[in-house]
C-alpha cells in the first residue's frame, strides 16, 4: 500500500496469492471484497514451526555426520530463516494495535467494521485507520512473500537431499 492518501480511491492491490480472494480484485467498493478483508485480518496466527526432523538429526549426532556442505548450508538456511519469519509476532502484534485502536479511539470491535453502511469513507477519513492499515497490509504483505521464498528453499533442499540420497 505504498500509496499516498489522495490516490486511495484509484488503488488497486496486487494478491499474488489467490487463498482468499480469487475473483479479480475490484477497482470499486466491493461488499464481499471488503468483507473478506475485514475477517481475514482477524484470522493471522503464529505459525507452529515443525523442526523435530532437524532438532532429531542435530541432537542424534547425524547432523555432523553429513558431509554435504551445500545439503548442510540449506538445511541451516532454511530453518533459520523460518523461524526468523516465521516465529516473529510482529503481524500479530500490528493487529492487536489495530483492533485495540479502532476499541479505544471508535469504540468499535473489529467485527463492527462489517456492519458500517458505509466502511470506505469512514475509513477514508481516519488517516490513523489508513497508516494502521497500511502496517497490516506492509507485514502481511511481507509475510506472504516471505512464505514463497520458504518454500522456494524448501523445494531446494529436496533437490539436493534426493541428490544425496540418490549417490
Amino acid at each position: 500500500m505504498k500509496v499516498p492518501s489522495k490516490k486511495l480511491d484509484n488503488f488497486v492491490p496486487d494478491l499474488s496469492s489467490k487463498v482468499i480472494w480469487s475473483k479479480e480484485v475490484p477497482i470499486n467498493y466491493n461488499e464481499e471484497f471488503y468483507k473478506t478483508t475485514i475477517r481475514w485480518i482477524n484470522r493471522s496466527k503464529k505459525m507452529m514451526i515443525q523442526s523435530y526432523a532437524m532438532d532429531e538429526l542435530k541432537s542424534s549426532g547425524f547432523y555432523s555426520k553429513i558431509n554435504n556442505k551445500k545439503l548442510k548450508t540449506l538445511l541451516n538456511d532454511y530453518y533459520n530463516d523460518l523461524y526468523w519469519v516465521f516465529g516473529n509476532i510482529e503481524h500479530r502484534k500490528n493487529v492487536n494495535e489495530f483492533k485495540e485502536h479502532l476499541r479505544d479511539k471508535y469504540n468499535f470491535v473489529l467485527g463492527d467494521l462489517l456492519s458500517l453502511e458505509n466502511p470506505i469513507q469512514f475509513i477514508k477519513t481516519k488517516k490513523d485507520l489508513i497508516v494502521r492499515l497500511k502496517l497490516l497490509s506492509g507485514t502481511a504483505s511481507w509475510r506472504g512473500h516471505s512464505a514463497k521464498l520458504s518454500q522456494l528453499m524448501a523445494e531446494k533442499v529436496l533437490v539436493v537431499l534426493k541428490e544425496e540420497i540418490d549417490l
